[in-house]
């Protein structure tokens, strides 16, 4: 979003952005309201400079007037709808340009409250030479309510756009990764990745990261903290697991913060899944039936909070026609200070996973949650003291 902003704000374009974190405790009017408000003020806001971007002078009376009559509940959020997209259409005519409302984190917000808040935003900009940009953890986004029919329906109102790697394309997630950190340490002086850390240390933080760039990133950062520590004069493996380890915590940081209504039953699945891949079954990754399931909702939102990686979409262990999806456990689950000792791990040799290798991982069981409930006890083999989900 910054970056799409620094582009636009060289052009006549019309730009707003909101954090969402502000309205995460608001619902109701209150919720649509405090929404539309920031959003007509912030392009009321944005027009002083794109007057001086094509020479003429913008007139916002009418956004700081609506504005005005949402902070004073004179009005309803509903009935400022049309109001602002005339008062933004008229401003694109104007500039003969876009506008574009960025809407950052929108999954924080009450999860059957955003239909409605997407309903009001997509209606105050379509039809005003306007674009909605949401950006969000995919499984957290609710697009559309089927019962209110209000909010965006995919494919014909909105795109959705992943914006992160996987592992289903190791050798591709490796070198995007390799690419952006060598353009970091070139600024620095550096002009080989070898000099900074070895191959083996750079493979797993590229693995551990699943390919996301900012996972990556920090974790690189917490990894040249502990060589110094490690008496290492550049980055290794070691210190590469020891970043891995103090980022896990921050990532169960996350999963109370942006899951908090639903973050119990995370909690749970995720505690079920250690006991039964890591302590049962000495391996970091399952296989999940490709079927609607409860099970396959928790994992894909886990997925989405970077707590758990997709491998592979679709494989076929047992008879044709019925498809899993394969997935291993983040590495802060089981490395530095949670690390577990003879644990397998998923590692690709040479390009993606051989079907064998997946054919070959343990499978979740129809209600596999339901059947180990939510207190399952870890085996006694376990240390006293290792924190869990």
């Amino acid at each position: 979003i910054k970056r799409a902003t620094e582009i636009l704000k060289d052009s006549a374009a019309s730009v707003a952005v909101l954090d969402c974190q502000s309205y995460s405790t608001l619902s109701g009017e209150d919720l649509a309201r405090e929404i539309l408000h920031d959003v007509v003020l912030a392009f009321a806001h944005d027009a002083s400079r794109v007057s001086r971007v094509i020479g003429k002078a913008i007139n916002t009376e009418e956004l700081q007037n609506i504005a005005s009559q949402l902070a004073n509940s004179t009005l309803s959020p509903a009935v400022t709808v049309p109001r602002i997209k005339r008062a933004m259409k008229a401003i694109t005519e104007l500039t003969c340009h876009h506008a574009f409302l960025f809407l950052d984190d929108f999954h924080v917000i009450e999860r059957d409250e955003q239909p409605r808040i997407l309903q009001l935003v997509h209606g105050a900009l379509k039809g005003a030479n306007g674009w909605l940009k949401v950006a969000g953890i995919r499984s957290l986004l609710n697009y559309y309510s089927i019962p209110a029919q209000q909010g965006l329906q995919i494919p014909g109102d909105a795109q959705p756009i992943p914006l992160d790697l996987t592992l289903e394309n190791p050798e591709a997630a490796e070198a995007h990764l390799r690419k952006i950190l060598e353009s970091f340490l070139e600024a620095v002086g550096y002009s080989k990745l070898g000099g900074v850390m070895d191959a083996a240390a750079f493979r797993r933080l590229a693995w551990a990261s699943a390919g996301v760039p900012r996972d990556f990133l920090q974790m690189f950062a917490r990894a040249i903290d502990q060589a110094p520590r490690n008496r290492h004069w550049s980055v290794t493996l070691t210190d590469v697991n020891g970043a891995i380890g103090e980022f896990g915590q921050s990532k169960m940081d996350e999963l109370n913060q942006d899951a908090r209504n639903s973050a119990g039953d995370l909690r749970n699945m995720l505690s079920a899944l250690e006991i039964y891949c890591l302590d049962e079954n000495k391996i970091n990754a399952f296989l999940l039936r490709s079927d609607d399931s409860t099970e396959r909702q928790l994992v894909h939102t886990l997925s989405d909070l970077r707590l758990v990686h997709l491998i592979s979409q679709s494989t076929t262990p047992d008879r044709a026609g019925e498809r899993y999806e394969a997935f291993i456990l983040d590495y802060s689950l089981f490395t530095g200070f949670r690390r577990r000792p003879n644990v397998k791990e998923m590692v690709p040799t040479d390009g993606p996973f051989k079907a064998s290798q997946l054919r070959s991982l343990p499978k979740l069981s129809q209600g596999f949650l339901a059947k180990r409930g939510s207190g399952a006890a870890r085996p006694k083999s376990r240390s006293k003291g290792r924190k869990t989900a």
